[in-house]
């Protein structure tokens, strides 16, 4: 249906609808800001943390090991074509959009993104200012979303609200006269009207705390840009304008994503609905009954006593007793007299619990003291290292969604890449198993077929981050499970390995630039044994074994132990170990 911009109810009822789809998403922009609260903890800020101590922060710890497991790091593209006359094309193409990742680096709006669902939901905006590709993260407490739809394809409006210069917003010429004429600046966290922003449930306040009359350097005024799937429109308005909106115009932007310039990220859907269970609040029971009994077994621990209890005709004893340094020796006349008693002090049932509700609070978040390598759970390296890749396939998935949230955001900037008229890039091409390269002009005139005959993937190893130990240890294993079985076949065919680059890579990795110093290169010569290198740093580098010819697990923790032995109390098996 075509809205007429110009009439003032239907005007109206788009405004009515966006402000009822604001009420209706506060409730979960609240829960978001409690959980939020409980991340940061009590000391954030003046006032923005949680009003209680949060001793185990089990929703900060969850949240950064799935962020490093999750995160991207510099973006490559992968484009390909089923058009085999395209294929060189498709490769200039891929150059072109590496080109554009790495100036825009659209990594960190991504991440925010992935970090962002964890909470509620992440999105992120792709779309062209001025002559230059953008990517950049919406908040979800400034999200507008149409909730009285059932999927994501069925919505009929989605946008977000923002904040720029007063001097920008009246100075764009893109937006009408007249509605630039009655923009006027706002305050953060001003309520000039229903469709403005709201303090409570705005992620800012963790900082701002309860203060008012903000003072900011420049004047500011609140915004909303809403796209309309149904008419393929996009609309800018005030947020305390409900007659004239500031722009209107046909959204021309990538083919085949009904959220326009929108990508969205949710990691576990709510079939009906489109708001996610966010992780958090999974987690979000255990972490409060967790720490409101680790607050109460402190409160215990610090209500106890260790007092002398003496009888009246021992109370010179007790005096002695009291004054006397540790080792000497005095003269008693009743020491049966005297004795010392305990009050208070952590209940060890209690403190079991908390082991317990521990425990169940990795099981529930993934098994996340394996996938962030915080302590062994098994009694011997093989079991602990099965545990790890059980654990590791429950976040696959979420690895997966991850990599085609990013591939979404790849395919647009590969859009905006190809329909940006005044695009002109010196890129350099390697020709393939040669040392040849030669420059090359990629403009959109360059590019053979159109947008949809090429599909657009992300290099999957650009999504992790590899450490120089990671990748040290890639090395070996190469030399040692595939260069040194081959050295026959490789010496037949008059190949090597070329050992000065394995030790200056070695050096490198392992940060010790003083290995180099060691060893002398002879001009031709070339060890053509790297195996025994290799076997020799494995034995350097090995475990010891302990009684049982086991190696000793592993970052094992004494807290494992502890943890256990409070555990078997609460179940009843006094001072038997758990096993």
């Amino acid at each position: 249906m075509a809205i007429d911009y110009e009439n003032p109810k239907q005007m109206k009822r788009l405004v009515n609808a966006l402000d009822w789809s604001k009420k209706e998403l506060a409730h979960f922009q609240q829960q978001r800001m409690d959980a939020l609260r409980q991340y940061v903890g009590h000391y954030y800020g003046q006032q923005g943390g949680c009003e209680e101590k949060i001793p185990v922060n089990l929703i900060h710890l969850f949240c950064q090991i799935y962020q490093r497991r999750l995160s991207v790091k510099s973006l490559r593209s992968l484009v390909t074509t089923r058009n085999r006359g395209y294929r060189a094309a498709a490769v200039e193409y891929g150059l072109a959009i590496d080109h554009q990742l790495n100036k825009i680096k659209p990594e960190a709006a991504i991440n925010t993104a992935a970090q962002e669902a964890m909470f509620g939901i992440g999105m992120v905006q792709i779309g062209l200012s001025g002559d230059e590709i953008v990517v950049k993260p919406i908040l979800f407490d400034d999200m507008i979303l149409d909730l009285s739809a059932k999927t994501w394809d069925s919505i009929s409006y989605i946008g977000h609200r923002f904040r720029p210069t007063l001097e920008w917003a009246k100075n764009n010429e893109e937006y009408d006269s007249k509605a630039r004429a009655k923009l006027k600046g706002t305050e953060i966290g001003q309520d000039t009207d229903s469709m403005a922003n709201e303090a409570d449930t705005q992620s800012q306040q963790l900082t701002l705390g309860e203060s008012r009359g903000v003072q900011e350097y420049a004047d500011r005024v609140d915004l909303i840009q809403i796209y309309l799937p149904e008419e393929g429109e996009v609309v800018v308005m005030a947020s305390n304008e409900t007659e004239r909106p500031l722009l209107v115009k046909k959204w021309k932007g990538p083919p085949g994503n009904n959220l326009g310039m929108y990508r969205k990220l949710a990691w576990s859907t709510v079939p009906g609905n489109l708001p996610p269970v966010p992780p958090v609040q999974l987690w979000r029971d255990l972490h409060d009954s967790t720490n409101r009994l680790v607050n109460k077994v402190i409160r215990q621990a610090e209500r106890q006593k260790t007092i002398l209890g003496v009888q009246r005709k021992a109370v010179m004893d007790g005096q002695k007793v009291v004054a006397v340094n540790d080792g000497d020796a005095i003269a008693m006349d009743h020491p049966d007299g005297i004795n010392e008693f305990t009050t208070g002090g952590a209940n060890q049932t209690t403190l079991g619990m908390v082991g317990w509700l521990r425990n169940l609070a990795s099981y529930f978040a993934g098994n996340a003291d394996s996938l962030g390598g915080l302590a062994a759970s098994s009694g011997t390296l093989g079991q602990d290292q099965m545990l790890f890749e059980s654990a590791g396939t429950q976040i696959e998935e979420m690895q997966s969604m991850m990599m085609d949230f990013s591939s979404d955001v790849v395919r647009d900037v590969a859009f905006w890449t190809l329909n940006d008229p005044i695009l002109d890039i010196e890129l350099e091409r390697k020709i393939a198993g040669t040392d040849i390269s030669f420059m090359f002009n990629f403009n959109p005139d360059r590019l053979q077929g159109d947008f949809t005959d090429y599909d657009f993937q992300i290099d999957p190893y650009s999504t992790t981050r590899r450490t120089p130990q990671q990748r040290l240890q890639a090395i070996l294993t190469f030399i040692e499970r595939v260069a040194v079985p081959m050295m026959p076949i490789m010496q037949q065919a008059g190949q090597t390995i070329n050992t000065e680059a394995l030790f200056k890579l070695i050096a490198q990795y392992s940060d010790t630039d003083e290995f180099l110093d060691l060893i002398t290169f002879m001009d031709g010569e070339q060890n053509t044994d790297p195996g025994a290198l290799v076997s020799m740093m494995r034995g350097a580098t090995a475990p010891k074994r302990n009684g049982n010819g086991r190696p000793p697990t592993p970052g094992k923790s004494p807290l494992v132990d502890a943890e256990k032995a409070m555990m078997g109390k609460l179940m009843g098996a006094g001072d038997q170990a758990m096993v």
